[in-house]
């Protein structure tokens, strides 16, 4: 796929009406502020998920210095465009016309479809958290990182005292100092306690990047001097094995010194604490782009939406911006989608395009600081649950490679259920994978990127909508 030349008039987009935004993240928004810039009137369709904008961590935090013009949704940001917003809202099926395409809607408040029709789509669907499982991980009490911030974030909440979060990645940081802000707020006192299973003196890996990115430097102390001074605990080269329960609520958590390819090393000790959120980085949202035939590839062990260096897609009039093009966090996103929506409108963006150069080489490097080896399997009992959903344990999937001959998640999940719940493999499916991945004798995947995350319909939707 090639870059298009064009000029960089504003009245280059004159045969652009129909444009949808799928995903009010930081990649939509800042597709969105783009195309308002353009001198000719636009159909803007906006569409997420959630009652709000702002994506599901971004959160489109007052005071940020993005974006700069106001998105409030009941009203029109732009007299010359025609902004329709569709919150709650997921897209279960697009379908392809004659120059364009429909986009089926359905609501998550009630049991309403609707249709559009647009000439062009940006895909800016972001990504949904990664957990490794443990024993008792289902039980209440344990959560997402992410769900975690946005409990104290979104509603003020802060559900425990003595907080663990365990996992790998720079996430846990921020959570922690929401975590601490809101309690400051409410006047509460909390134990927070980081678990991290990498050391911080792999940071080193990334020194180039962070030259190149100096304002990551000041971010990265920031963090570390808040942690410091409001009590944040960290503990290094650990994961947790498992949660302990007594009278129906979590009293602590075993934990185990770990490699760096998570391998486990011997000894178990036993931390206090009555909340675990766990992350280990996010996993792209491949649903739309596996119902709309997306080249696809496998990109530091996750699959992702090929596009070309102006974020376009395989399917032409389709752009990808942000989390599912590669895992890269808030900056890089808007960049991403800042591109797309300029290639959209047939304008260059060679400044933005150096931006998304320096952002991709930091967010390629903390891969190489935070890996996740499939080794972590070693630490699974096979009584414990992967598929949540389906109550699909580690042995079950184990026995489906060994005995069954399952090659891939794909192949496991027709043996074993593993992955067709209601979340249809959004929380299990990587782990399966991995999991099959480390049990074969040849240690090599079967997998395919544009097999693996097929999935003909997008959401949740009733019989009575697809009738319609």
């Amino acid at each position: 796929m090639s870059a298009r030349s064009s000029g960089d008039s504003l009245d280059s987009a004159a045969s652009v009406n129909g444009v949808a935004i799928i995903g009010a993240g930081p990649a939509g928004l800042s597709a969105l502020h783009q195309l308002l810039t353009s001198s000719q009137s636009l159909k803007i369709e906006m569409i997420d998920s959630q009652v709000r904008i702002g994506g599901q961590y971004w959160r489109h935090q007052e005071g940020s210095e993005f974006p700069a013009i106001d998105f409030d949704p009941r009203k029109n940001s732009a007299q010359s465009h025609e902004i329709t917003w569709h919150l709650a809202s997921t897209v279960w099926q697009i379908e392809k016309l004659e120059g364009g395409f429909r986009i089926h809607l359905a609501s998550n408040v009630g049991d309403v479809t609707s249709s559009v029709e647009v000439e062009k789509i940006i895909i800016a669907t972001g990504a949904s958290e990664r957990t490794l499982p443990f024993k008792n991980w289902t039980a209440p009490g344990v959560m997402s990182a992410g769900a975690l911030q946005s409990l104290a974030k979104e509603y003020q909440v802060i559900p425990g005292k003595r907080i663990c979060i365990v996992g790998s990645g720079v996430f846990a940081m921020p959570v922690a100092k929401s975590i601490k802000e809101t309690a400051k707020k409410m006047g509460t006192e909390v134990e927070v306690t980081i678990i991290e299973a990498q050391s911080m003196t792999r940071w080193w890996r990334n020194s180039l990047a962070f030259l190149l990115n100096p304002s990551k430097i000041f971010e990265a102390c920031g963090f570390l001097i808040f942690m410091k001074v409001n009590g944040v605990k960290r503990i290094s080269k650990r994961m947790v094995r498992g949660v302990k329960i007594e009278a129906g609520g979590i009293v602590g958590l075993n934990v185990a010194r770990v490699r760096s390819d998570l391998r486990p090393e011997r000894g178990v000790e036993f931390l206090p604490g009555d909340l675990v959120a766990t992350s280990f980085g996010f996993i792209p949202d491949m649903t739309l782009a596996s119902i709309l035939g997306l080249e696809r590839r496998e990109l530091s062990g996750d699959v992702v939406v090929v596009v070309n260096a102006n974020q376009r897609t395989s399917i032409d009039g389709i752009w990808a911006a942000g989390e599912i093009t590669g895992i890269g966090g808030h900056e890089l996103a808007i960049t991403e989608g800042a591109i797309a929506a300029r290639d959209l409108l047939q304008r260059r963006s060679p400044l933005l395009k150096w931006r998304r150069v320096r952002q991709r080489l930091f967010t390629r490097g903390l891969t190489k600081i935070y890996p996740v080896s499939n080794r972590w399997v070693e630490s699974l009992d096979d009584a414990d649950i992967v598929c949540r959903c389906e109550e699909v344990t580690a042995g079950e999937i184990k026995e489906s490679a060994h005995q069954l001959g399952a090659d891939s998640a794909r192949t496991a999940k027709l043996f074993t259920r593993a992955g067709m719940g209601l979340c249809q493999g959004r929380i299990c499916q990587r782990n399966v994978k991995e999991i099959i991945d480390f049990v074969r004798s040849d240690g090599k995947s079967a997998s395919d990127p544009n097999r693996e995350t097929v999935r003909p319909i997008g959401g949740v939707v009733t019989l009575g909508g697809l009738s319609d």
